[in-house]
């Protein structure tokens, strides 16, 4: 078998190994290029193999940063925790700004929603209570923002009840 030959079949088994992964959930493009160099393939191939990905739509940041956004919103996480993860994930910071402006969601009733739900409907009625509280929520990815105003937010005003 000639190098070329053996080129050709590295990269056939390279893109059926990212196809295959891809056809499970949506993957940011250095996410996918960490799993192939797992596999043992070298820059070149996973270079080719993730550019052909992305000519046919196969492999698409704007579409893997919209998911994720979409799904850590539903989950109750705030912009600062899917920020980070994103950027774990090797996504450009632009498009993760772009991502979380254009969310649909507002932070704010969302971090008074997850506080409602781990907390009850009172608010808090001591310092230590509304800094456990705080913290909580600044652990789910909320801003300083977004935690005062989940704390000052009376729960009828969220429709949970």
């Amino acid at each position: 078998m000639s190098d070329a030959d053996e080129n050709a079949d590295s990269e056939s088994k390279a893109r059926e190994f990212a196809v295959r992964l891809l056809s499970r959930r949506e993957y940011a493009r250095q996410e996918l290029a960490q799993r192939l160099r797992r596999k043992g393939y070298g820059r070149d191939t996973i270079d080719g193999v993730l550019d052909r990905l992305e000519e046919l739509d196969y492999l698409n940041e704007d579409r893997f940063v919209e998911h994720f956004v979409r799904t850590r919103v539903d989950r109750g996480q705030g912009p600062m925790k899917i920020r980070a993860e994103l950027m774990q994930r090797g996504v450009d910071g632009g498009l993760i700004d772009r991502a979380i402006a254009t969310a649909d969601c507002d932070f704010g009733q969302l971090a008074a929603a997850a506080r409602q739900r781990r907390f009850g409907d009172e608010r808090p009625d001591s310092l230590e209570e509304k800094a456990r509280q705080a913290r909580f929520l600044a652990q789910r990815g909320f801003t300083a923002d977004h935690v005062r105003t989940a704390l000052d937010t009376d729960p009828e005003e969220l429709g949970l009840e």
